[in-house]
């Protein structure tokens, strides 16, 4: 029972923490996991009959059914740290008339859980649920600046960045003690994203909010005085979630 339940989970695991969606047929899954085709056909029959994976008839590949959606979308209303952050990213909104944006740490890559938009007409825009590699752009590299040191060459690693672990070294530590992260391009080219980090209790990284903007809209002046509004607004959702 117990291998059978590991051997479902590392099915699903083939198709999670991606960047992209992934598509896999039978025989695919099969020799990734080094399964029999028969049993691979029974496990993936089981997330099937559940909705964790779907079939395309045509491609004969299989995808993340749309099970996770639904629960991803109900934990998303449910999270805290949203519930508590949004009052304030709204006070900012109004008050900087920028779009402001809400992420939180995943083992890999970090998740767009909240975000509340510019009212320019030209602006970045993300999806919610949006995930991003945890070694890029501002509001990542602020939270890796105050995460462990475990954690961050953990990251490295995974994305085969473990040559330039000295370059994120010096970078990360300027970060943690400047206490914000600004980057450019990064992530979406022509964008600017300052960041700073939101730390719960004994200092652990809860998530990071970031303000995008379109860089050939803005000085570097204007970039500089958005800078302690989003490092105040991050302590005040720090503080609301136990942090100092």
């Amino acid at each position: 029972m117990v291998q059978s339940l590991y051997r479902v989970m590392e099915i699903v695991e083939l198709f999670t923490n991606k960047e992209e969606q992934v598509r896999l047929n039978l025989s695919e899954i099969s020799e990734l996991r080094r399964l029999p085709l028969s049993t691979t056909h029974r496990m993936v029959g089981i997330l099937m009959e559940y909705d964790y994976l779907k079939l395309n008839e045509e491609t004969k590949k299989y995808s993340l059914g749309d099970k996770w959606m639904v629960e991803g979308l109900r934990q998303l209303g449910n999270h805290s740290l949203r519930s508590v952050a949004h009052p304030i990213m709204k006070e900012m909104s109004l008050e900087l008339k920028e779009s402001i944006y809400l992420s939180i740490p995943g083992k890999y890559s970090s998740t767009l859980i909240e975000r509340l938009d510019s009212p320019a007409r030209v602006r970045v825009v993300d999806n919610l649920g949006d995930r991003f590699a945890m070694h890029l752009g501002a509001p990542n590299k602020v939270m890796l600046a105050f995460s462990t040191f475990e954690f961050v060459q953990d990251v490295l690693n995974y994305y085969g960045e473990t040559d330039q672990e000295e370059h994120y070294t010096r970078e990360l530590a300027q970060i943690k003690k400047l206490g914000y992260a600004i980057s450019y391009g990064e992530i979406t080219e022509g964008t600017i994203a300052i960041a700073a980090p939101i730390l719960g209790m004994d200092d652990n990284v809860q998530g990071a909010l970031c303000l995008n903007l379109i860089q050939h809209q803005v000085s570097d002046e204007y970039v500089e005085s958005l800078i302690s509004p989003i490092m105040k607004g991050a302590g005040k959702v720090s503080r609301r979630v136990g942090g100092k």
